[in-house]
């Protein structure tokens, strides 16, 4: 996330010549597509050789908005699909591997896909975790409202943000080397309800049907009570789910609520 100009030249140089040197693949996708030569420009202030990078396909420059939309709506199952593709062309062509660096004003324009866009993030994380796949997304902070970017701000491990002040949320979710979601932070009533659908998505896409909640430091009852929902969606199509790393504090409150009386496909470990 940036609010301003000198924060996204800073953040997306030291991102994309990183790549560079590690030898992954690089893809940097423009929102909207005339800022594409800024990638370009960047690499030549900062003194990064970029020529034959970009004439050998190691450096790939594109438009998000022909990335991410196909007739204009947004599918997520392709993109992830087609981003899976990437990695295993660009291993295959001697890369280490995709970075990716997405700039997303797009998503101002098209509310649904706004909407699932949470669930996607996470599922792009499972995907991080199993490929080696990097992604960078480029928030405008100037341009979403302060409850879009608490949402947007839990569903990313790392927040290259240097917006003032504490964060806007103190809860996160994110996937473990072992494609496990994995639950820290504060969840209380504040964003409990916004984070279900994000969380029952990316949760019916893992490995397995299992929450880690071993970094969650506080869980009110609005937090349980979304938990179960997610949990329960998540064993209506696959089954038992299983809640590990649960504190004693989560156990009991657990049990105090009945949430284990009333929730029987989800056991806590």
């Amino acid at each position: 996330m940036y609010t301003s100009p000198d924060e996204h030249r800073r953040v997306l140089t030291d991102y994309l010549s990183r790549g560079l040197a590690r030898n992954e693949r690089v893809l940097f996708l423009a929102s909207p597509p005339e800022r594409a030569p800024l990638a370009i420009e960047y690499l030549l202030d900062a003194g990064v050789p970029f020529d034959v990078p970009l004439a050998e396909g190691q450096l790939v420059i594109g438009a998000a908005e022909e990335a991410y939309l196909v007739d204009g709506r947004f599918d997520g199952d392709d993109r992830l699909r087609a981003y899976a593709a990437q990695v295993r062309a660009a291993v295959d062509d001697g890369y280490l591997g995709l970075r990716v660096a997405a700039e997303l004003s797009w998503l101002q324009g098209c509310p649904d896909a706004r909407h699932s866009w949470p669930g996607y993030e996470l599922r792009a994380d499972l995907l991080a975790a199993r490929l080696p796949f990097t992604a960078l997304c480029i928030y405008d902070g100037r341009r979403w409202k302060p409850d879009e970017l608490a949402l947007i701000e839990s569903v990313h491990q790392v927040n290259v943000s240097v917006r003032p002040g504490p964060p806007l949320i103190r809860f996160r979710v994110c996937a473990s080397p072992d494609g496990v979601l994995c639950l820290g932070g504060e969840l209380d009533f504040t964003h409990a309800d916004r984070l279900v659908p994000a969380l029952t998505t990316a949760a019916l896409a893992a490995e397995r049907p299992m929450l880690d909640v071993s970094g969650l430091e506080f869980v009110d009852v609005a937090g349980m009570r979304a938990l179960v929902r997610a949990c329960r969606a998540v064993a209506d199509l696959r089954g038992l789910v299983t809640i590990r790393g649960a504190s004693r504090a989560f156990q009991r409150l657990w049990q105090l609520g009945s949430f284990d009386v009333a929730t029987r496909a989800v056991t806590v470990q």
